[in-house]
């Protein structure tokens, strides 16, 4: 349904290898979870850590391949958490070859200082 590659918004992707249906679910993020220290140990060596924080503070270090969804104002897709599971369903319509985006909401660790990249002019991350 879905494979990565080259983004224009942001490093690698998510783009649809078929057409996606409104409210079709794309898939489930998945990982591990993590402590605090470990987070801060990935950071001190990695450059670029794709995490999802809970609000009950667990961390969750992403593995899966929907770890590579790029933020937009506008996104085509979005994230829903059932318990410790987050799964990805389509927001509207997504065309074959199209790149596959969310909404990375006011929760982001950026604190609003990263601007958006999906070619919006006025929103920050």
């Amino acid at each position: 349904m879905f494979e990565i590659k080259k983004s224009k918004i942001d490093g690698r992707g998510v783009f649809a290898t078929k057409a996606i249906r409104k409210r079709q679910k794309i898939g489930e993020i998945t990982g591990e979870f993590i402590s605090l220290d470990e987070l801060d140990e990935l950071m001190k060596t990695s450059s670029r850590i794709q995490v999802w924080e809970f609000l009950n503070g667990k961390i969750l270090h992403l593995k899966s391949d929907l770890r590579y969804l790029n933020p937009a104002c506008t996104p085509n897709a979005f994230a829903r958490c059932l318990g410790y599971r987050i799964e990805v369903y389509a927001r509207i319509p997504i065309k074959l070859g199209q790149e596959i985006t969310v909404d990375y909401g006011p929760w982001t660790h950026h604190e609003g200082k990263l601007r958006c990249r999906c070619g919006c002019e006025s929103r920050y991350l």
